[in-house]
Protein backbone atom coordinates (compact mmCIF):
# COMPACT_ATOMS: atom_id res chain seq x y z
CA UNK A 1 0.00 0.00 0.00
CA UNK A 2 2.87 2.52 0.55
CA UNK A 3 4.85 1.40 -2.66
CA UNK A 4 1.40 2.16 -5.13
CA UNK A 5 0.97 5.72 -2.81
CA UNK A 6 4.33 6.82 -3.09
CA UNK A 7 4.07 5.87 -6.76
CA UNK A 8 0.40 7.60 -6.99
CA UNK A 9 1.16 11.30 -5.23
CA UNK A 10 4.36 12.11 -7.70
CA UNK A 11 2.47 11.43 -10.67
CA UNK A 12 -0.60 13.00 -9.98
CA UNK A 13 1.77 16.10 -9.48
CA UNK A 14 3.45 15.91 -12.11
CA UNK A 15 0.07 15.69 -14.11
CA UNK A 16 -0.86 18.91 -12.61
CA UNK A 17 2.45 20.91 -13.52
CA UNK A 18 2.03 19.62 -17.02
CA UNK A 19 -1.34 20.83 -17.15
CA UNK A 20 -0.48 23.85 -15.59
CA UNK A 21 2.65 24.30 -18.37
CA UNK A 22 0.48 23.50 -20.99
CA UNK A 23 -2.15 26.38 -19.91
CA UNK A 24 0.30 29.21 -19.42
CA UNK A 25 1.63 28.63 -22.72
CA UNK A 26 -1.72 28.70 -23.94
CA UNK A 27 -2.45 32.32 -22.28
CA UNK A 28 0.96 32.94 -23.86
CA UNK A 29 -0.12 32.46 -27.40
CA UNK A 30 -3.75 34.02 -26.96
CA UNK A 31 -2.24 37.30 -25.86
CA UNK A 32 0.10 37.43 -28.53
CA UNK A 33 -2.46 36.66 -30.79
CA UNK A 34 -4.54 40.07 -29.24
CA UNK A 35 -1.06 41.60 -29.64
CA UNK A 36 -0.88 41.18 -33.33
CA UNK A 37 -4.81 41.51 -33.87
CA UNK A 38 -4.41 44.97 -32.13
CA UNK A 39 -1.63 46.38 -34.05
Amino acid sequence: MKVTMHWQIPQKFQHYGISVQTQSIKMVRESNIKRKYCL
